[in-house]
């Protein structure tokens, strides 16, 4: 039987789907989720964050799945309370993981636990101790190599270098985390490649792709072919979303619009990042910018654009 554990969403879902249809759930852990009997049920009343309805989650059985919201809760009130105060991840990952740990090391049957980085350490721990295989899903590309990144595009675009994503204390838990694996998930064979740079045996990584929302795409290229090509006369019409920020390769993304010898126009999707909002001030002609929009008004904005573009440094 499988275990799984993650405070946020990533793929963490559909591991556990793919355990359910294997007949190999024990339980799943999360935070909040959108199911009967839930906590998540209750807050999806008004306005739910995405978070509460993941991909695949109503597939899963909802005895599996086991709610523990405080960490979230409490990072969320002390964002309400004080917002200016940053963050800190690393604290509530850290409670949201203990009380894995706990669960794990008085009720759990398993003979996997599957945890996602940064929130595993001590799940990984317990399940050690009671004889569990473990394996660490680590859902990005190593942050030392995007900040090299950073620092490179940083000069080369006379940016302010950006503040790095993790703190000494997150990237030694990263670092832990990892040599504590058996297995490590990495998402393409570029992370991968990354990963074992930092001295990771590549005998101990497997590549599995990330899943794709086939219901999010349904669709698409028939209400996409509906629409006029740009060759009848209309500009390019050019789509990005994500975080505006400098790691996500925006700058270049905006460099390689003032030199399309063809008009167009794009739309940027995503929260500002506060190092990028001077680059920002002065767009392109025919560029604009749209805060965060729900999967619906997503899935309408590509249907809507010719191109849609990934820049990131990683």
């Amino acid at each position: 039987m499988i275990t799984l554990s993650y405070i946020g969403v990533h793929q963490i879902f559909q591991l556990a789907l793919a355990a359910q249809e294997s007949h190999q759930l024990e339980s799943l852990h999360c935070s909040l989720i959108d199911m009967p009997g839930k906590w998540g049920r209750r807050l999806a009343r008004s306005s739910p964050p995405p978070s509460l309805r993941p991909l695949g989650y109503l597939e899963l059985c909802p005895d599996r799945v086991r709610e523990h919201p405080l960490p979230l809760l409490i990072h969320r009130l002390t964002q309400r309370l004080w917002p200016r105060k940053q963050s800190d991840q690393l604290f509530t990952n850290r409670l949201f993981d203990r009380i894995v740990a706990r669960h794990i090391a008085k009720s759990a049957t398993s003979g996997i636990f599957v945890g996602a980085e940064t929130c595993a350490l001590e799940s990984m721990r317990a399940a050690k101790k009671k004889g569990m295989h473990c394996i660490l899903d680590c859902p990005g590309v190593p942050v030392l190599y995007l900040d090299a990144q950073a620092r490179i595009a940083a000069k080369d675009l006379d940016l302010q270098l950006p503040s790095s994503s993790n703190s000494p204390a997150m990237l030694a838990r990263k670092r832990q985390e990892l040599e504590l694996a058996d297995l490590i998930l990495c998402c393409s064979a570029f992370q991968a490649e990354k990963v074992s740079e930092q001295g990771i045996d590549p005998g101990r990584i497997r590549v599995v792709p990330l899943w794709a929302d086939a219901e999010f795409w349904s669709g698409l290229y028939q209400v996409r072919s509906n629409h006029s090509r740009p060759s009848e006369g209309r500009p390019l019409r050019i789509i990005y979303a994500g975080t505006l920020s400098l790691k996500k390769g925006v700058p270049y993304l905006l460099q390689a619009l003032r030199r399309l010898p063809v008009p167009f126009e794009c739309l940027l999707v995503g929260r500002i990042s506060p190092a990028m909002a001077p680059f920002l001030s002065d767009l392109p002609g025919g560029c604009r910018i749209e805060s965060y929009v729900p999967k619906d008004r997503l899935r309408q904005l590509y249907s809507e654009h010719d191109v849609l573009v990934m820049p990131s440094l990683g």
